[in-house]
């Protein structure tokens, strides 16, 4: 009747930027909604890459990048509690209708080393506290420069996916 739950030690410095393989998740109000297509990933990733480094605080040699991967209850993400880089690329499958693509970097060097997690073990039914972060320490800017060569704005079709579980 026990469980256990895991998470990167240095969990308040990892930034992620989540991207949706979905082209008609809507997320927000109708009216402000914005969709923006990466037509060349290789190109964009090489733009975030040279954005990340010229950062004063991020940290180049962590950027990562991947499919999110959903786990259930039944079938939990089994190797994943000893990687932070792949705890950073795990979510529990009720948002798995976002099909979310991620982009991951630090501030420290080793923010995604080995065992570098925090790991609980809890009775069953218990919920690890949300963390709540402060707004202003936990967002970075980051300036890509022109993306016509890799991106393009496009209408978003506001309709959400059907995704089977």
């Amino acid at each position: 009747a026990h469980g256990s739950q895991f998470m990167a030690t240095q969990s308040h410095h990892i930034f992620i930027y989540s991207t949706t393989l979905y082209s008609r998740l809507a997320i927000g109000d109708a009216a402000n909604r914005a969709c923006v297509e990466i037509f060349e990933p290789a190109t964009f990733l090489r733009h975030l890459r040279r954005a990340v480094d010229r950062h004063r605080k991020a940290r180049a040699d962590t950027l990562i990048h991947d499919r999110v991967c959903y786990w259930w209850p039944e079938n939990p993400p089994r190797e994943a509690w000893a990687l932070p880089d792949r705890l950073t690329m795990s979510k529990y499958e009720g948002y798995a209708r976002d099909q979310e693509y991620r982009f991951a970097f630090g501030t420290r060097r080793d923010m995604f080393d080995f065992e570098k997690i925090t790991g609980l073990i809890v009775p069953e039914g218990y919920k690890y506290p949300q963390l709540a972060l402060e707004p202003q320490a936990h967002r970075m800017k980051l300036v890509l420069g022109p993306l016509a060569d890799c991106c393009r704005l496009v209408e978003p079709a506001g309709e959400s996916p059907n995704v089977t579980t």
